[in-house]
């Protein structure tokens, strides 16, 4: 299990604990269209969304950045929704973003066969942009973010002829039986740099 994921899971976990209650300190999720990347810096992502719950340091060889974690989640006795953001620096700057919702008012779910239309080395940025919508999220090559948050699997996929990801990424959380589990879709889209699609990544795991 990926920790990005274990650590949204334990905020729930504690909120079912309290029976219905909230964790976390919620932001302003409408914020997230103005993260840019090689751009927005970091005390500008403070300014939008304060200060992270963790800050996290990871390296890859000679590659280091620090990856930004928000998350706020709201749980019942049988089902939990988080609202998460994690924001990858390199050197002051962002270097990619990964947003995620379950909250109707901003909900990041996506209709997973879309990803059965998308071409590699034909289907362009433009044309996914209406097949889906804008993505959830964005990650320049090179990055420590895809695996942090989606694994070994997912960060494979990653080489130099990838100039940026997107990503779409949504789940929830299930109580069964004293235990919970996290139904979800993942789709990421790696393009080079002619911003044509070279390939893509999906998972499901819905209840």
């Amino acid at each position: 299990m990926k920790k990005a994921i274990i650590f949204v899971c334990i905020i729930l976990g504690s909120a079912w604990l309290c029976g219905c209650a909230t964790v976390g300190t919620n932001f302003r999720s409408e914020n997230v269209k103005d993260i840019f990347l090689g751009t927005t810096t970091t005390s500008g992502v403070i300014q939008m969304f304060g200060e992270p719950q963790d800050k996290i340091l990871k390296s890859l060889g000679a590659f280091e950045s620090t990856i930004y974690k928000y998350v706020y989640a709201e749980g019942t006795p049988s089902k939990g929704v988080a609202r998460a953001l994690l924001v990858e620096f390199v050197r002051d700057t962002v270097n990619g973003y990964i947003f995620s919702s379950a909250f109707e008012e901003d909900i990041t779910d996506f209709d997973g066969k879309v990803r059965n239309s998308i071409e590699n080395n034909k289907t362009t940025k433009e044309e996914i942009l209406s097949l889906l919508r804008q993505p959830s999220g964005k990650v320049l090559f090179n990055t420590n973010l895809i695996f942090y948050k989606f694994g070994n699997e997912a960060n494979s996929k990653m080489h130099e002829g990838i100039a940026e990801v997107w990503t779409y990424h949504y789940s929830y959380a299930l109580r069964k039986n004293d235990l919970f589990v996290h139904p979800g879709r993942t789709l990421l889209i790696y393009f080079d740099t002619t911003e044509r699609a070279v390939d893509k990544f999906y998972t499901e795991t819905l209840e």
